[in-house]
């Protein structure tokens, strides 16, 4: 079994757990923690970092983000603070979590799980 954490980053909530690659399921306790208001990046992602540290596995994190992603760079923000837009996501998460970090839009990642 392949496992990797896979985390939901939304407007209103991070969500986390450990995702079995092979089987498309998420394996054991799904983690839930609001959103910081202000949506800001510093906040969020300390906040990210905290999910994955509380899931205690050492693999790579995939990451569903609300907004638009190119190259790791954030280029929209609805559900957001605008202060995203520009920043690099996966080098602030890879940052803040020592893991090896790729994210997606989080439509895009539902679309591709569906």
């Amino acid at each position: 079994m392949t496992t990797v954490i896979g985390l939901d980053i939304g407007g209103t909530g991070i969500k986390g757990g450990l995702v079995d690659l092979d089987g498309g399921v998420l394996v054991g306790e799904r983690v839930y923690v609001p959103t910081p208001q202000p949506p800001v990046p510093e906040t969020m992602v300390a906040t990210a970092a905290e999910v994955v540290a509380s899931l205690d596995h050492p693999g790579p994190v995939g990451v569903g983000f609300p907004a638009v992603i190119e190259d790791g760079f954030v280029w929209t923000a609805s559900n957001i603070d605008r202060a995203w837009v520009g920043q690099n996501v996966v080098g602030l998460l890879q940052d803040a979590t020592g893991r090896e970090v790729r994210v997606a839009n989080d439509a895009d990642c539902a679309a591709l799980c569906e």
